[in-house]
């Protein structure tokens, strides 16, 4: 069984869920190389923050804006008698007061969607990212494992070669045999050494592969590998379950949150109204005002602003289904 083939039936394995088994506690099995190489992967962690990050995210999404203060003056005289007098004219006033915004209630409830999605598609794309370590940890460990054994299998044949180069010079000088049968016998030898001198390069290279993901763990004899005659289930099982494959699940999460972001577009077609609440404090002989005013945005013009920007979430989502 060649590499390629081994490092498919593992991923396989991996993404069914199959275990490896290992047959002594200081052998390295393929099960130990993946939970390995899963809690030390950095890109891993960083997909943990970013789930911790969106999650959080979440909370705050679709809530109102937070209330603002209102102070100021109004109708200060500028010029004649009462320039700058804060209690001389009747109209002016010293106003404090509070303000608050009340964005739609489409756009809260799809800002809280797409919030809800963003933190969907981190977890997915943890879920990938661990898929994707699992898998070339795994081909690594396989790669290692196939070219150890090619180093063994290539030395149990060495004896035989040099006994048979050893025949070959005695065949020779007793005159039994020609000159081409000791050269043919002596070259067989040379090119046995070149395979092991490539094979060795090769469990070299292995093993630097296998020690980017796990570290020193990768000096560990490594214990049998599983079987990879037989899958871990039928093919129609596998076949139904390709929507969980890991290359389509970032796809998923990013079309969701694309269709959420369309959401969040249309819903600024909604107007959005705030509220203030003023008390106006005015001079000696004046009395004092208290006032409410509302304010109401007016989404006139959709075609060239909100309609526009729907257009190009809504070409994003197709692209993504596309590239699905």
């Amino acid at each position: 069984m060649n590499v390629l083939k081994c490092s498919a039936c593992v991923s396989w394995l991996l993404l069914m869920g199959t275990g490896a088994a290992g047959t002594a506690d200081h052998l390295l099995t393929l099960d130990d190389a993946v939970g390995i190489a899963i809690e030390a992967a950095p890109q891993l962690r960083a997909q943990r923050a970013a789930i911790d990050s969106a999650q959080a995210a979440v909370v705050s999404a679709g809530r109102l804006p937070d209330p603002a203060l209102v102070a100021g003056v109004e109708n200060l005289p500028s010029n004649g008698m009462e320039a700058w007098s804060f209690d001389r004219d009747f109209m002016t006033m010293r106003k404090i007061g509070v303000m608050q915004s009340f964005p739609s209630g489409r756009r809260r409830h799809s800002e809280k969607v797409s919030s809800q999605a963003r933190a969907a598609a981190a977890e997915l794309q943890a879920t990938q990212s661990q898929l994707e370590v699992s898998q070339s940890t795994a081909q690594a460990w396989v790669s290692l494992y196939v070219a150890k054994a090619s180093v063994v299998q290539l030395q149990a044949l060495k004896p035989a070669l040099t006994l048979q180069v050893e025949l070959a010079r005695a065949a020779v000088a007793s005159g039994g045999a020609q000159a081409s049968d000791s050269l043919s016998a002596q070259a067989e030898a040379v090119d046995l050494d070149d395979r092991l001198l490539e094979a060795n390069r090769e469990v070299a290279a292995a093993q630097a592969e296998l020690t980017r993901w796990i570290g020193s763990e990768a000096d560990q004899p490594l214990a049998p590998a599983p079987s990879f005659t037989e899958l871990p289930g039928s093919a129609a099982d596998l076949l139904s379950s390709l929507h969980h494959h890991a290359a389509l699940l970032a796809f998923d999460a990013r079309i969701a949150v694309a269709k959420s972001e369309i959401e969040v577009a249309r819903a600024a077609k909604r107007p959005d109204w705030s509220a203030e609440l003023d008390y106006a404090r005015r001079g000696p002989g004046f009395s004092d005002m208290v006032s409410l005013e509302f304010q109401v945005s007016l989404p006139l013009f959709p075609g060239t602003r909100q309609d526009p920007a729907i257009q190009a979430r809504t070409a994003a989502v197709r692209q993504l289904e596309a590239d699905r």
